[in-house]
């Protein structure tokens, strides 16, 4: 039986930064004995920078996929972030915040790994439930997709069913 990240923090007081080592640990595991149960889904980056072309120009591919310029692309997800996160600043006038947003995962580390986690925040999910319950009592942590009550970040990318 495979033991949620979550388990393995409280039972061994492991720091919050050995999570790439578990998702490493899970992936050797699964290797050997197939599918493991809450395996994450492939984010569309990775499947193209792992799929795109020569696996020897992996780091080209990533390097192309981190310096996107769609603009129809980036207006669309700059909408989404806006309505998600409430802020009618960033889809009408707040242009730097969204440029500064958009910069942040090339100049935010020289570690490639770190580069792709904030790109794939900043492109695939959005502000898990649970901050804003915390924050506002109006606000309710159940997460839509499976309505669970555990609807913080980690539970959205890696176990949510």
């Amino acid at each position: 039986m495979l033991t949620l990240f979550d388990d393995l923090l409280n039972d061994f007081s492991l720091p919050p930064g050995s999570f790439l080592t578990y998702a490493a640990l899970t992936r050797v595991a699964a290797s050997y004995w197939g599918s493991l149960p809450n395996e994450p889904a492939t984010s569309v980056l990775l499947q193209t920078i792992l799929t795109h072309g020569n696996t020897n120009k992996a780091v080209t591919n990533l390097h192309n996929a981190l310096h996107i310029d769609d603009a129809a692309f980036l207006t669309t997800l700059r909408t989404y972030w806006g309505e998600a996160l409430a802020a009618h600043s960033l889809t009408t006038s707040g242009n730097r915040l969204w440029q500064q947003a958009l910069a942040a995962p090339k100049i935010i580390s020289m570690n490639a790994r770190y580069k792709l986690i904030q790109f794939n925040y900043l492109h695939h999910t959005y502000l898990a439930p649970a901050r804003p319950a915390r924050i506002y009592t109006s606000a309710r942590d159940e997460y839509p997709r499976c309505h669970s009550e555990s609807a913080d970040f980690l539970h959205m990318v890696w176990s949510c069913p």
